[in-house]
């Protein structure tokens, strides 16, 4: 069966010219607006905010409840990959997006179908709760500083 997407890439050259898309495109899974996001003003960074609380707390939720299906994490974190972008303005030292883009990474190169292994969901569980907690501590920052 033919590779679809290596004969499209070399077909146009796209490897050489566009290596950060395919890497977005192929292993995180997201566009560059959500990777990168970008500057806003108050009230629109309070409800991605509550938008990024909501999708933390929505994928913990989903661990503790032992759903690990590729097929409905996966979503979930590119909600919260997206919103998390949005806040923008974050300190470099908070690693929460890293961490949203490593999970990512790896359900993208899963079948839809499959699951995560238990230790898995308890490893991303963590990961999430630390990201979670660190990022309620940057937002506190942000408003001690306004």
């Amino acid at each position: 069966m033919p590779d679809i997407r290596r004969d499209f890439l070399a077909r146009f050259n796209l490897h050489k010219e566009c290596p950060a898309a395919i890497h977005r495109l192929f292993n995180i899974g997201v566009p560059a607006t959500a990777e990168h996001g970008g500057g806003t003003d108050n009230q629109q960074l309070a409800v991605y905010a509550a938008q990024t609380v909501q999708h933390f707390i929505t994928l913990m939720d989903y661990l503790e409840l032992q759903r690990r299906e590729v097929h409905e994490l996966f979503p979930a974190l590119q909600d919260l990959c997206d919103t998390l972008s949005k806040v923008g303005n974050l300190p470099t030292a908070y690693n929460g997006k890293a961490q949203v883009q490593k999970w990512l990474t790896k359900l993208n190169s899963m079948d839809g179908s499959a699951q995560i292994t238990e230790e898995e969901a308890k490893s991303m569980l963590l990961d999430l709760e630390k990201e979670y907690e660190a990022f309620h501590k940057c937002l506190q920052q942000k408003a001690d500083d306004e």
